[in-house]
């Protein structure tokens, strides 16, 4: 329980902890919620010529020409009928399916375009390669301390409630050297986004029932942890 957490298992039989799917949900909700909004404002226009927005850090999913691929179908003109065959059809960007435009997670958007100003045009593939990598590194850095977060709590609910002293004693130097983890992760993760120009995401960082009570007794714990080893 400690390690895991509350878990949402998919009917695909993938899992995820709450904090995660809870977060998925929302960033994708809102997406496509605006997705919608946008396609019914173009069909009102009759507006035919979509311009998809690109950043960098996109995703590059299995590195073929599909939905999977962000990287290659961001930053360009799309017929939305398919008719203009000046620029490609938009279904190729997968928009409506979980992999593709406006998908789990995805940041990208679209609008109404002209079809010859692109302000996207000239994002390099090498360096949207580059900061995917990086920002692949940050979201395994913050699965970490979402990690500790919840042994974190979980000893110190043990300690809490222990009645043996003796075992109260033994859990309390568990949680010590815990938090003296979480501490060294929260360093590592906050010089990892100032050397890498990433700003530090607290949203990603969060875990259920996890306040500023629970912070401050961990931070506590962790000072304690380190002064009995002398550092």
């Amino acid at each position: 329980m400690a390690s895991s957490g509350v878990v949402v298992r998919y009917p695909t039989g993938h899992t995820d902890t709450i904090e995660t799917a809870t977060l998925r949900a929302v960033r994708t909700g809102i997406s496509q919620a605006t997705g919608a909004i946008q396609m019914e404002r173009m069909n009102e226009m009759e507006w035919d010529t979509v311009l998809v927005s690109a950043h960098l850090g996109a995703r590059t999913g299995d590195g073929g020409e599909n939905p999977t691929n962000h990287a290659w179908w961001q930053g360009k003109f799309y017929s939305k009928s398919g008719r203009d065959k000046r620029f490609p059809p938009f279904s190729v960007t997968g928009y409506q399916t979980g992999e593709g435009l406006c998908g789990w997670n995805c940041r990208h958007s679209f609008g109404c375009g002209d079809g010859i100003n692109n302000p996207f045009e000239h994002y390099d593939t090498e360096e949207n390669r580059k900061a995917y990598e990086t920002q692949q590194r940050q979201r395994t850095l913050e699965r970490r301390i979402r990690k500790t977060k919840r042994e974190v709590m979980t000893l110190k609910a043990a300690v809490d409630n222990a009645k043996d002293e003796k075992l109260k004693f033994a859990l309390d130097m568990d949680y010590q050297k815990k938090a003296a983890l979480l501490a060294k992760q929260n360093k590592a993760y906050n010089d990892f986004c100032e050397q890498n120009d990433l700003k530090r995401l607290a949203d990603r960082l969060e875990v259920a029932r996890w306040n500023r009570q629970q912070a401050a007794a961990a931070r506590g714990a962790a000072q304690r942890y380190k002064a009995a080893k002398g550092e």
